[in-house]
């Protein structure tokens, strides 16, 4: 009886042992699959620093990790290389949704509807959709108590034309804020990209996300 008794202690001691290693090891991944709000700031503000000119073209690129020109680029260029910086590769995430997920996409309004790696992750329209699928939406409201509760420096900020439903332009919002206390945004616009306009200057707001971790592939 003695003996069964330490076996089964024993057995339960190394049961335990290996339930709070797998814990520990969840836990270890969880923390390295957070994402740094404050990097995806420091990699916008960087890129705007280079004083990159506003460019609309089409490129053929490599993949993943393909770019357009590094002095050239639209906002939704911005926003792809300071996700890169924080270990997240918007070029393959899309890609790989759209491929899977085809109907998730805004399709129709596309002359090509198939999957294109060079250009799919460049369109604000689709760069929602996949943001709406792998962020956390939030509130879009500019108003005092908005921003003090919902609005965070390294959100992703789209913007739509008054009447419209696909976004036409997308920006990271900047911990600089104007003398009223609402945010500037980080963002390719003519003729260079910059951290000058507010965060309401650009007219209304389609959809608030926050990338919290990094997607499940990544």
């Amino acid at each position: 009886m003695g003996r069964m008794l330490a076996i089964w202690i024993c057995a339960a001691a190394l049961a335990t042992a290996a339930h709070a290693a797998a814990v520990g090891n969840a836990r270890t991944s969880a923390t390295a699959a957070r994402i740094e709000a404050s990097a995806i700031v420091r990699a916008a503000r960087g890129e705007v620093a280079r004083h990159v000119l506003y460019v609309e073209e089409y490129h053929v690129m490599k993949y993943p990790g393909g770019d357009v020109p590094s002095q050239t680029g639209v906002c939704t260029d911005l926003v792809v290389r300071a996700f890169r910086a924080v270990g997240v590769d918007l070029q393959q995430e899309l890609h790989e949704d759209r491929v899977a997920n085809p109907r998730a996409y805004p399709i129709k309004i596309w002359d090509n509807k198939k999957p294109d790696r060079n250009i799919d992750h460049r369109r604000c329209q689709n760069l929602a959709v996949w943001f709406s699928r792998f962020a956390r939406r939030l509130p879009i409201e500019v108003d005092a108590g908005s921003i003090e509760k919902n609005w965070r420096a390294g959100d992703v900020v789209f913007f739509v034309h008054q009447g419209q439903t696909h976004p036409w332009h997308v920006a990271i919002v900047s911990d600089k804020k104007a003398a009223d206390g609402v945010p500037l945004i980080l963002h390719g616009y003519p003729p260079y990209w910059s951290e000058t306009y507010r965060l309401d200057a650009l007219g209304p707001i389609h959809s608030h996300w926050r990338m919290e971790n990094k997607p499940a592939r990544t």
